[in-house]
């Protein structure tokens, strides 16, 4: 086929409304050199390539086959790799420093805070929620510390968890079944004594139980009109009993002593089962004494019958008089057990010994033992009988019972073997013995104790009582201090937490009554020793109120924390 190539200026005769197609081969490749200029858009259904380019005042349609564009007249402001682009609105564009994207961990970075009109969801959330409002208190995942609840009355923080507070004498008690009265928890009456107005809890029955109040007096009106009370019969120490007619008979031949602790029966006593008691007095005893011990046999009268012994190995009852039943060596007579084996038998019996005997000096010697030869032991196991044992076993024990573990450390069974551990020591210099707990089903004394005392229990009439009327140093064996402050205002200083024990409490009780909020009142002072050295925080604490008290507890490091008043 022929074509041309057109080189230069080209102008066109047809019509300016015709096409290429009048000038240009449409049907195979053409190379056009020069520039070509037309004056209406060109439309290529497959695209336009050129080696050298091509202008235009514009293009249109798509442009993903186009490569290597670059944004010339495009200013990027603070451009760095993974900033987000927005528009700055002078034609010019702004990478946002604090608003990044990184493709290859698909995660949108905002730096600042994020606000929306409607809804921000995600499939988590991650950070702190501490501007979030209205949340739904159903949707929590897990368990809110008490620590980060606000808290009233009567509930408190207990290692995180939320608990009831109960006072030292509410008497009221907490355990794992819930909330409940105990009476042992409440302090005892003013004076020990009752008095009519004294108030008490019943279950009312007419009420179907419901709880309510009564005084003392309701009670002994109702005890005297509804109740009959027997008084006591007979004279001084006479012993009470039932006279058969629901009443309180006595007799003097019953009586009990509580001077001496001594009951005395004039006639018999008999029991079904058993008299137990220090001692027992009485002319005589009659009855099955069976069950009688440590009886002295030198008050026997009379003699026992060999028939009324329970006989054991090498000895039989002779009608009816005990008699040694002697063989292999021995002869039994009336003057006793005499020896009839040889000087090699290993058994003796002498005058000055007073009966028969293992006498290793009558046996044959022998100069060199062996593990094999065998030795009589008494078998701690089995109740001290004679037993026989090997010199190699006897060995065996020896060397299995060393002392074991390390120096100063106090020996014990361990399968049979000595054992020591560097928890239970002795140190011989100091007379000290260390271990970490003591327990004992008995009672455990000495002239002093050390340490915490914390969970000691039943402790009373032990706690130490000073008084004081001008400024003190609490010191450290102080416990109870009772403070006068009738005549000006006084301070306790106390020392530096470590000097005291941790968890050792001190009381600070106004026993004159005199404190007032602007005056005589009680300074409770740890700002001498530093800001670590606080009272809940505080340097100092007053006592303003009259017979007013603060216990307060040493963590035995660097606080004091207030754990009751009154």
């Amino acid at each position: 086929m022929a074509y041309n190539v057109l080189k230069g200026n080209v102008q066109f005769i047809n019509s300016d409304t015709g096409s290429i197609e009048s000038m240009v081969d449409d049907y195979s490749n053409q190379t056009i050199a020069g520039v070509k200029t037309f004056s209406g858009a060109i439309t290529a259904s497959l695209g336009l390539s050129s080696s050298v380019g091509i202008e235009a005042t514009s293009f249109t349609g798509a442009g993903t086959g186009i490569t290597g564009v670059t944004a010339a007249g495009v200013t990027i402001a603070n451009d760095a790799n993974n900033r987000v682009l927005t528009a700055k609105g002078d034609s010019t564009l702004q990478a946002e420093q604090s608003f990044t994207f990184d493709g290859g961990s698909n995660l949108l970075t905002v730096t600042g805070d994020i606000t929306a009109s409607i809804n921000i969801s995600g499939s988590a959330f991650y950070g702190s929620a501490e501007g979030l409002t209205s949340i739904p208190t159903n949707q929590f995942n897990g368990s809110i510390s008490a620590a980060s609840l606000t808290l009233g009355n009567g509930v408190e923080n207990d290692g995180g968890s939320l608990k009831a507070k109960l006072s030292n004498s509410s008497g009221l008690s907490l355990t794992s079944d819930g909330l409940g009265v105990d009476p042992n928890s409440a302090a005892s009456i003013s004076g020990g004594s009752l008095a009519g107005a004294d108030e008490f809890l019943v279950s009312d029955n007419n009420a179907s139980n419901a709880l309510r109040k009564a005084t003392i007096t309701n009670l002994q009106t109702y005890m005297q009109s509804s109740l009959s009370f027997g008084n006591a019969a007979g004279s001084n120490t006479q012993i009470q009993f039932a006279d058969g007619a629901s009443a309180f008979a006595a007799s003097s031949n019953l009586t009990f002593n509580s001077t001496t602790n001594i009951m005395t029966v004039t006639g018999q006593m008999t029991a079904s089962t058993a008299v137990s008691s220090s001692q027992v007095h009485a002319a005589a005893f009659h009855g099955d004494g069976a069950n009688l011990k440590n009886l002295p046999a030198a008050e026997l009268n009379g003699n026992v019958n060999a028939s009324n012994i329970n006989i054991g190995n090498g000895l039989f009852n002779d009608s009816n008089a005990l008699a040694v039943s002697a063989s292999f060596g021995l002869t039994a007579s009336a003057n006793g057990l005499e020896v009839t084996a040889s000087n090699t038998s290993g058994l003796d019996v002498t005058e000055a010994i007073g009966g028969i005997v293992v006498s290793p000096a009558r046996a044959t010697a022998k100069t060199t033992p062996v593990a094999a030869d065998v030795i009589l032991i008494a078998d701690s196991a089995a109740s001290n009988q004679v037993k026989k044992a090997t010199l190699e076993s006897v060995v065996t024990l020896v060397q299995g019972n060393g002392a074991g573990g390390s120096n100063t450390q106090v020996q014990f069974n361990s399968s049979n073997a000595f054992t020591g551990d560097n928890a239970f020591t002795f140190n011989a210099s100091t007379n000290t013995l260390a271990v970490q707990e003591v327990s004992s089903s008995g009672n455990i004394s000495a002239s002093f104790f050390y340490g915490d005392g914390s969970n000691l229990q039943n402790v009373g009439g032990q706690s130490a009582y000073n008084s004081f009327t001008a400024n003190f140093t609490v010191a450290q064996e102080s416990d109870i201090l009772g403070i006068v402050t009738t005549g000006s205002a006084i301070t306790a200083s106390l020392a530096a937490a470590n000097t005291y024990g941790p968890g050792q409490k001190f009381i600070f009780k106004d026993v004159s009554g005199s404190c007032s909020g602007s005056s005589n009142h009680i300074v409770i002072s740890a700002s001498a020793y530093g800001s670590g050295d606080r009272i809940d925080g505080q340097g100092v604490v007053k006592i303003q109120t009259g017979f007013g008290s603060v216990t307060l507890a040493s963590d035995g490091v660097n606080s004091f924390y207030i754990v009751g008043t009154n």
